[in-house]
């Protein structure tokens, strides 16, 4: 079985853009095996500063996708990284 890849969700409370991305990323955790690791952007004032006009952003192996945020982008980007995880474990 394949170790799951991290994805990087950078978020902050009461972002409906937020909200929506998280449900995209739970529902492609049912096809590929990757964990999600949440950030909230407010504790931490250098990431606020840097991030705030962007969220959501999600990191994935090297590609950060920002606001908004294509469903379909999403996942392509979700399958290309499980495709190269999945090169790197054999």
């Amino acid at each position: 079985m394949l170790q799951p890849f991290n994805v990087t969700f950078y978020t902050r409370p009461g972002c409906h853009l937020c909200e929506e991305v998280a449900d995209e990323l739970d529902d492609l955790r049912q096809e590929f095996a990757f964990t999600v690791t949440t950030i909230d952007i407010t504790s931490d004032p250098a990431l606020f500063a840097r991030l705030w006009s962007q969220i959501p952003v999600v990191a994935i192996t090297g590609t950060e996708l920002r606001a908004p945020i294509n469903p379909t982008r999403l996942a392509a980007t979700i399958a290309r990284a499980a495709r190269g995880h999945a090169m790197e474990t054999i």
